[in-house]
């Protein structure tokens, strides 16, 4: 840009912490789809009663896998409820369909699909050590609020804590992960080492990751070594896709420069 251009170009810089999180949710609430935005007021008591304090409560009690910011996690819950959004507005299965499943009324999935999307993304950039931890806060808050009831599981127990249970939109249903696929059958004449038995981490790992490519949002796996992050993708990406996307392996090392991978990607 030329000197008179960038004289004439006003910008100002506000630290994210100074901005807050409140611009991007109330942002998000003015431009719900139509079929939601009668529920805005809804929404916006929900971020309100919980966004800011789990925020808080991740900064003060837990430990994250990966580093981030209130910023970063909050459109992060953003894409997944649009995601879940979206999917309670498209058409249902020919199964679905056929059994002349009905859906549940827009109002009546509000509340499910924000906690939902508050256990996928502020929830779970902890470790695993931090989850009950978060748990338990999700549950005490919800009980200050009067929603108890909407929080997923019991939490009286390690396998039946928020985190063990997805949440159908459609039907609107708690459903247990496991419960989603079907019963595994080995196949003899699968090599060894292809072998993948589901578990739930894999389980919802893969869910959430489908949901998210399937709306069109770009996916970062984060983790420790050993933990399943590359079988996760590379069987989402070689069975669970869509004609419309075009798997592309890459492996990178500290030697590789951008452009490389752009001649790759090329």
């Amino acid at each position: 840009a030329s000197p008179a251009t960038v004289s004439r170009c006003g910008m100002i810089f506000m630290e994210p912490e100074a901005l807050g999180v409140g611009v991007l949710c109330q942002s998000w609430v003015e431009r719900l789809p139509e079929t939601f935005k009668p529920f805005g007021e809804q929404f916006q008591q929900l971020f309100d009663t919980y966004m800011q304090p789990a925020l808080t409560f991740l900064r003060r009690n837990l430990i994250e896998t990966a580093l981030t910011v209130d910023n970063n996690l909050v459109n992060s819950f953003l894409k997944i409820i649009d995601c879940q959004m979206a999917n309670y507005a498209a058409r249902g299965t020919d199964e679905e369909e056929e059994a002349g499943v009905k859906k549940k009324a827009p109002k009546d999935t509000v509340t499910p699909m924000f906690m939902f999307a508050l256990v996928w993304s502020v929830g779970a950039s902890c470790d695993m050590a931090s989850r009950g931890k978060f748990d338990t806060w999700l549950r005490e808050k919800a009980l200050e609020a009067g929603q108890a009831a909407e929080v997923p599981g019991k939490g009286e127990a390690e396998d039946d804590v928020c985190y063990d249970q997805t949440y159908d939109c459609r039907k609107g249903v708690w459903i247990p992960w496991l419960d989603t696929i079907p019963p595994f059958v080995l196949d003899s004449k699968t090599p060894f080492a292809e072998i993948a038995v589901p578990t739930l981490d894999t389980v919802r790992s893969s869910a959430v990751l489908a949901l998210l490519v399937k709306y069109g949002h770009a996916v970062l796996c984060c983790g420790a070594t050993g933990t399943g992050k590359t079988v996760v993708v590379n069987q989402q990406l070689g069975k669970g896709m869509p004609d419309a996307f075009q798997p592309k392996q890459m492996a990178f090392s500290a030697s590789t420069s951008a452009n490389q991978t752009q001649d790759i990607i090329d």
